[in-house]
């Protein structure tokens, strides 16, 4: 992905990370009352083991850094940490 600048590429890769997350909840048959966009940013502000414990948000800034979170991401539809 190649942005304009850091608040088109954060907006970008919120509502991705937001279709990535509706798209898991919605193939695991529970999607009722699941709010993806709340999840998301509550999500982005917590640390995770997987990140060094570090925040996603922190780490979006660069090109490693979003490839990271959206692949923690897509990990936790199969509990599958790599």
């Amino acid at each position: 992905m190649t942005f304009t600048s850091s608040d088109d590429s954060r907006t970008a890769l919120v509502a991705e990370l937001t279709r990535l997350a509706a798209q898991i909840v919605a193939e695991s048959g529970r999607r009722e009352y699941f709010d993806a966009a709340s999840w998301v940013e509550l999500w982005l502000h917590r640390t995770h083991p997987a990140l060094g414990f570090k925040r996603p948000v922190d780490l979006i800034g660069s090109d490693e850094g979003r490839e990271a979170v959206l692949k923690l991401l897509a990990q936790q539809q199969s509990a599958a940490y790599a």
